[in-house]
């Protein structure tokens, strides 16, 4: 975790005030989860959801994501809460989308979910 909080915090030197990190696997994590970052330059944010598994990952899930946590964020203002209503809906995407066997993110079919998401995960403050 160190040494992701330290390469995102590179980032951070010029003008950018917070950066998202999708997709996070460690070798100190359990393997059955993946985690996400909402990183500033003087706090940082992480959330873990069970790994779902794909044979060939769904393009986009990184863009659907930026998308909802800068909804979330501009709205609240909380980085937190942006974190974990972004993580909650995209893991209801991607639920909706395997238990379709599809490949591309089944937003639409998702949508109620993407809104309301049936399992909420919390960010924790690092």
């Amino acid at each position: 975790m160190a040494d992701a909080l330290a390469a995102v915090r590179t980032l951070l030197t010029g003008r950018p005030r917070l950066a998202l990190v999708t997709s996070l696997h460690r070798a100190d994590a359990p393997a059955d989860q993946i985690e996400m970052l909402a990183v500033s330059r003087d706090a940082a944010w992480r959330i873990a959801t069970p790994l779902i598994g794909f044979d060939i990952m769904p393009n986009g899930t990184g863009d659907a994501v930026a998308a909802l946590f800068s909804a979330h964020w501009l709205t609240s203002g909380d980085v937190a809460d942006a974190l974990s209503k972004a993580a909650s809906s995209i893991y209801a995407v991607l639920e909706t989308t395997q238990a379709m066997g599809e490949r591309e993110l089944q937003l639409v079919a998702a949508q109620e979910r993407l809104i309301a998401p049936p399992r909420r995960f919390i960010a924790e403050r690092l």
